[in-house]
């Protein structure tokens, strides 16, 4: 839990860097930036690029998922992830920290796990 401080947090890959603010738990602002290294006839030249903000909504997603199922119990209307997707999600963030614990070893899921 985060509060009343700034947290700073960097998000490394496919060449940008993030820096997220975060006050009481709440999302402030996402600033993605464009800093990577080019090379130039052999040599590698630093490149640092604006950041660009980028907009995100500010729902918190296990709530919108507890609003979503219970709309879906009162209405009578399917919902939109239903028990079989959430376990295919489950077995995939299973096999994701299995991978982790293992230094990032891969992991492999059978095919049933995604029919």
């Amino acid at each position: 839990m985060i509060t009343n401080e700034s947290a700073n947090v960097a998000v490394i890959g496919c060449g940008y860097w993030g820096k997220n603010l975060v006050r009481m738990e709440i999302c402030l602002q996402l600033v993605l930036y464009d800093q990577r290294v080019d090379l130039r006839e052999g040599e590698p030249i630093p490149v640092k690029g604006n950041g660009e903000e980028v907009p995100f909504a500010n729902d918190e997603p296990l709530r919108l998922e507890c609003q979503a199922f219970l709309s879906a119990m009162e209405t009578r209307v399917p919902p939109l992830t239903d028990g079989t997707s959430g376990l295919r999600v489950l077995k995939v963030l299973q096999a994701a920290q299995r991978s982790l614990v293992m230094n990032g070893e891969p992991v492999t899921l059978p095919m049933e796990a995604f029919m």
